[in-house]
């Protein structure tokens, strides 16, 4: 997929940051990343479709591309690709990002309703 983008997550959970429903049907122990694309709009745009990802309701605007996958790589065409996980920052000023998800391991020991 090449396009101009506002916005890429490769998410194993469902949230990103405290109220943000990125990929709402994620499941943390199904082997997959989810994948959510936004596609380049304008400001205005952008505060309509904050609302939808507050409520997990993205998928259904004609912007948002959303895919699964266990392999992932990212290539800026033009610029940096800068990338963070948790909050935390990886890297400013690289071009590109490849993940893969290692199904089940390590083993966690958390409250079953997370995974509900």
């Amino acid at each position: 997929i090449t396009m101009p983008t506002l916005l890429v997550a490769v998410m194993n959970g469902r949230r990103l940051g405290d109220g943000f429903y990125l990929a709402p049907e994620a499941k943390a122990d199904d082997g997959l990343f989810d994948l959510v694309i936004a596609r380049e709009v304008t400001r205005l745009r952008i505060f309509t479709l904050i609302p939808h990802f507050m409520k997990g309701t993205q998928a259904t605007q004609p912007e948002i591309f959303t895919a699964q996958a266990a392999n992932i790589t990212i290539t800026a065409q033009k610029g940096v690709l800068p990338a963070e996980t948790d909050g935390e920052i990886l890297c400013t000023d690289g071009d590109w990002l490849q993940v893969e998800i290692l199904p089940q391991a390590i083993d966690l020991v958390c409250d079953e309703t997370l995974f509900a």
